[in-house]
C-alpha cells in the first residue's frame, strides 16, 4: 500500500558549515565505555551547530568487501537531525574505486540515553522532507550545501529497518539506521542498495540484532498495547515484521509501525486460523488525504460497510475491520471470519482503550 503523499522537490541552499577549534569541555568516557583517543590530535572537536567531530567512531565501521571509507572533512550541516553536541565522524565512500556518497557515524550527546537519542532521530526524520545532498562546493571558511528535499519512509536493507529519503528525479537519497548504540548515516549516493545492503550485513555478522528487535519501527506504539483480561498478545519475529513492511497499515505513510497478533490463552502462542492480526502505524503528516483514501480502501474489502465500535467509527469487512484514531491507523484482520465475532469483546474493549488514550 503506498499511502504517502507527493512531496514537493525543492532545491535549497544550506548555511556554510565550519569546523571549529577544540572542546574542552569534552567527557572522553562518553558511550557504553568507548573512549576516545588520548592524542591532542584527535581528541574531539566542536563543528557548527555543536556537532562534535570524534576521529575514533571511525574504528567501528566494520569492513566491507570493495568497499572503502575514506577520511573526509566534518559533515557540512546536521543541527537540524542531531541533537545538539552529538559526537560524530565522516568518511567519503568509495566502492570498486567509484565514489559513493558519504557515511557519518553518530553516538548520543554525553548525558542523553541511547533510547531517548533514537526517539529525537526517528521524530526528526519523518517531521518533514528530509534535506538530501545535491552538490557541496568549498568556499572560505568552510563548505556551501546545496540539497533537494525528498519524502521520508521506512525500507529494508540487510535485514536492518532503515529510514530512507529518495529524490525522484536522480535516486540519491539520504539513508538512517541504528547498529552498536550508534546512528549510521549514509546520503549521497544514487545507488543505496549497493551501499547501505551490504554494510547493515556486515554489521549484524559482526553482532547481530536480537529477533524481537522492533523498537526503532514501532518507536511509542510499543506503550499503547491494552491491558485486558483473557488475552494474550504475541510479538513477531523481527525477520516478519521486515518481510511484511511493504504492507504495513499505512504503506509509505507509516512513521511507526507495529503489527501484533492477539490469543485467546496463554497456550496458543502460533499466529494462525484462530487468532486476531491488529497493525497499528502513526501516520505521517505529510499524508494530508490519508484518513479519506484509508477509508475508501477499506470500503473496497468484501463486505465492508460502515460501523460504530463503542464510540468509534470504523469500516468492517468479513474479513477486517480499520479506522483511524489520534492520527494512528488500526486494521484487525482474521484469517477465520468468525474469529471477528469470536474475539468481538477484545475488538470493543481495544477501540474504546485507544479512545480514551489522550
Amino acid at each position: 500500500m503506498a499511502w504517502r503523499a507527493v512531496c514537493a522537490c525543492t532545491v535549497v541552499v544550506v548555511a556554510v558549515a565550519c569546523a571549529g577549534g577544540d572542546d574542552g569541555g569534552v567527557d572522553l568516557e562518553r558511550v557504553d565505555g568507548r573512549e576516545s583517543p588520548t592524542s591532542e590530535s584527535e581528541s574531539p572537536t566542536t563543528t557548527q551547530g555543536g556537532m562534535r567531530h570524534d576521529p575514533s567512531l571511525a574504528s567501528e565501521i566494520p569492513a566491507v568487501d570493495g568497499m572503502v571509507f575514506a577520511a573526509t572533512e566534518p559533515p557540512p550541516q546536521y543541527n537540524e537531525v542531531l541533537p545538539a553536541r552529538s559526537y560524530l565522524v565522516r568518511r567519503a565512500i568509495e566502492q570498486d574505486g567509484v565514489p559513493h556518497g558519504f557515511l557519518t557515524v553518530v553516538a548520543p550527546p554525553d548525558g542523553m540515553a541511547f533510547e531517548e537519542f533514537e526517539d529525537a532521530v526517528v521524530d526528526t526524520f519523518f517531521a518533514g522532507p528530509v534535506q538530501v545532498v545535491a552538490g557541496e562546493v568549498e568556499v572560505d571558511g568552510g563548505t556551501m550545501v546545496a540539497s533537494t528535499g525528498a519524502p521520508p519512509q521506512w525500507a529494508t536493507y540487510g535485514d536492518e529497518f532503515v529510514m530512507e529519503a529518495v529524490v525522484e528525479q536522480d535516486g540519491t537519497g539520504r539513508w538512517a539506521w541504528f547498529w552498536n548504540d550508534l546512528l549510521w548515516i549514509v546520503e549521497g549516493t544514487p545507488d543505496g542498495q549497493s551501499v547501505v545492503d551490504p554494510l547493515a550485513r556486515a554489521q549484524h555478522e559482526l553482532a547481530p540484532p536480537d529477533d524481537y528487535d522492533t523498537l526503532v519501527i514501532a518507536g511509542e506504539l510499543a506503550s499503547r498495547f491494552a491491558d485486558l483480561a483473557d488475552y494474550w498478545y504475541l510479538d513477531w519475529l523481527r525477520a516478519d515484521v521486515i518481510r511484511l513492511l511493504p504492507d504495513a497499515a499505512a504503506g509509505t505513510c507509516a512513521d511507526q509501525w507495529l503489527p501484533f497478533s492477539v490469543a485467546a490463552g496463554p497456550d496458543d502462542l502460533i499466529t494462525d486460523a484462530d487468532n486476531l492480526i491488529v497493525e497499528m502505524a502513526v501516520v505521517s503528516s505529510l499524508c494530508d488525504t490519508f484518513t479519506d483514501d484509508f477509508r475508501q480502501f477499506m470500503l473496497g474489502f468484501p463486505g465492508a460497510h460502515d460501523e460504530t465500535i463503542g464510540a468509534t467509527a470504523v469500516v468492517a469487512g468479513d474479513q477486517v475491520i480499520g479506522w483511524v484514531e489520534d492520527g494512528i491507523a488500526f486494521t484487525i484482520f482474521a484469517e477465520d471470519p468468525a474469529m471477528l465475532g469470536v474475539y468481538r469483546p477484545f475488538i470493543e474493549a481495544f477501540a474504546q482503550y485507544q479512545a480514551a488514550i489522550d
